[in-house]
């Protein structure tokens, strides 16, 4: 893998050195988009992403249940008031089954709250486990395309992959409630 990115490496650079490079993507020629695009090809088998796009579907599908448990719950503890307008935009939205299934499950835990808390605790514990395991995938398929090993060992490395995936939730519940905030202006 690394052999790959080295020869591609090489085999640009000759076209940058002596001046033959285009000044922009805009100014290949017909022949050149043909080189990119079997390299790209070559680049695409050599790295299996196939099979990496597959994992990080799979981690990503999974991550998708804990975060709702993780929501719901909270939303159960928010109250009622809060959670009417998200019930009503639901039954817009969501297909029927899915409606009545997130409609109960606010609706319960609403009626108990002690539930609720620890709900949301164990929700967020493994919603951030899961969407770390896509982390932890993504990062695996960087070092393949770069070909680069992984040289930290699981306990150092898993850590990361939380924090990470933290911080990238963090930044997401920021943005939703941007958008929340401004109403009109998004």
């Amino acid at each position: 893998m690394a052999d790959r990115t080295q020869q591609n490496q090489q085999e640009s650079r000759p076209a940058a050195e002596d001046g033959r490079a285009p000044e922009s993507p805009t100014k290949l020629g017909r022949g050149s988009w043909m080189g990119v695009l079997k390299r790209s090809a070559r680049g695409f088998s050599a790295d299996n992403l196939t099979d990496r796009a597959a994992a990080l579907t799979y981690y990503g599908i999974q991550a998708v249940f804990p975060a709702m448990l993780a929501l719901v719950s909270i939303l159960g503890l928010i109250g009622h008031s809060a959670t009417q307008p998200l019930i009503q935009n639901l039954s817009k939205v969501a297909p029927g089954p899915a409606q009545q299934i997130f409609t109960h499950a606010i609706q319960n835990l609403q009626h108990s709250r002690g539930a609720a808390g620890v709900l949301v605790i164990v929700g967020i514990a493994i919603a951030l486990w899961s969407a770390s395991g896509y982390v932890g995938a993504f990062m695996r398929a960087s070092n393949a395309i770069y070909g680069v090993p992984e040289g930290r060992p699981f306990w150092m490395k898993r850590p990361i992959q939380v924090a990470v995936t933290l911080v990238l939730v963090l930044l997401l519940a920021a943005s939703a409630l941007a958008v929340v905030l401004t109403g009109g202006l998004a």
